[in-house]
């Protein structure tokens, strides 16, 4: 059961950076059209949305750890009292997986990574209307 709800905070966590990146996309439009103006490149528009994208990405990478951590430890705490009000037998210790939390930090970096370069690849593309292609070097 807890890894069918481990399964649904990543999807959870890749669609809300897929959304985060539209928003960030929609909202700072005017923003982004007038470094292009000003003479930003496409390619320099995209670059800055995915750090943007990165730095949202880590930290919300970094708050969902430590709270996971913390929770891990206080719900441990919590039903660590057998039905008597002694301690259970054997006792409740929170186990964390080292290997296994990092394949899924690794799978979650790269899974998102796809996300945010797809989502932003078509953004700024070179020759749309009122868009000038840019001249080859």
């Amino acid at each position: 059961m807890l890894a069918i709800a481990a399964a649904a905070a990543f999807l959870l966590a890749l669609l809300a950076l897929a959304l985060t990146t539209l928003a960030d996309l929609r909202d700072d439009r005017d923003a982004l059209l007038d470094l292009e103006s000003q003479g930003a490149s496409p390619s320099t528009l995209r670059r800055v949305v995915r750090i943007r994208q990165l730095v949202v990405g880590l930290a919300g990478l970094i708050g969902g750890v430590l709270a996971g951590a913390i929770l891990a430890g206080i719900v441990t705490d919590v039903v660590a009292v057998s039905a008597s009000g002694t301690a259970p037998v054997p006792p409740l210790e929170p186990l964390n997986d080292p290997g296994l939390v990092l394949a899924g930090l690794l799978l979650l970096g790269l899974v998102g990574t796809a996300i945010v370069v797809s989502t932003t690849r078509a953004a700024f593309r070179e020759g749309e209307a009122g868009r000038p292609k840019e001249a080859d070097a």
